[in-house]
């Protein structure tokens, strides 16, 4: 949930967010940062199962992968990159990202018996999106061509979209409640965490 309206972000602006960060010259690397942000979503959503593998001490399982991983790599980047340069290599590295981590959730499911996909996936995902869909509607009816500035306004009612939407959806559980109460704790607001997540763990 805290990675999503960055991935939307990027979705909705990735021009914008490349002229104001970098300058004008990399607007034309929006695309390889979409697909970029994409594979990054994958290893997020995926759950980090090499940890878990890991935990388990299933480690022949993990230095196997990493000739598989280098495979995928090294195969990709040559078959992409003379073709379609900087969107070849982002393909390459997400692809690579996204299909060992889609290996890794096959072997900890047979090994292990667990996997990181539930129902509760859904309602994150609904969130942002209808977020995405509505922010990226206002501003084309806006604008011809986004302007720098309008990232401001528009992200702001993006991620508050997100956030209502989410508390619409009943998204909040226990344990999102624990790790705000955490949170809270850690940067000096620990009576407001606190309240918080009561709300949040009392929404199911």
């Amino acid at each position: 949930m805290t990675c999503l309206p960055l991935f939307g972000g990027l979705l909705l602006f990735p021009g914008e967010a490349l002229r104001l960060l970098f300058g004008d010259p990399f607007v034309s690397a929006s695309t390889a940062l979409v697909i970029l942000a994409a594979g990054r979503m994958v290893d997020v959503a995926t759950g980090y199962m090499g940890n878990v593998l890991s935990a388990h001490g299933e480690t022949k399982i993990l230095f196997k992968n990493s000739f598989v991983k280098l495979a995928i790599n090294v195969g990709l980047n040559l078959a992409l990159i003379p073709f379609l340069g900087i969107v070849g290599a982002a393909l390459a590295t997400a692809g690579t990202t996204s299909v060992l981590n889609i290996i890794l959730v096959a072997e900890a499911y047979h090994v292990e018996g667990i996997q990181p996909f539930t129902k509760r996936l859904l309602k994150p995902f609904t969130a942002i999106t209808g977020s995405i869909a509505a922010v990226y509607a206002a501003t084309q009816l806006l604008f011809d061509t986004v302007p720098v500035w309008a990232m401001v306004p528009a992200g702001i009612v993006f991620v508050g979209l997100y956030v209502v939407l989410l508390l619409v959806l009943n998204s909040f559980y226990e344990e999102d409640a624990e790790i705000v109460e955490a949170v809270g704790a850690k940067i000096g607001f620990e009576d407001e965490a606190e309240l918080l997540g009561r709300k949040l763990a009392n929404q199911n």
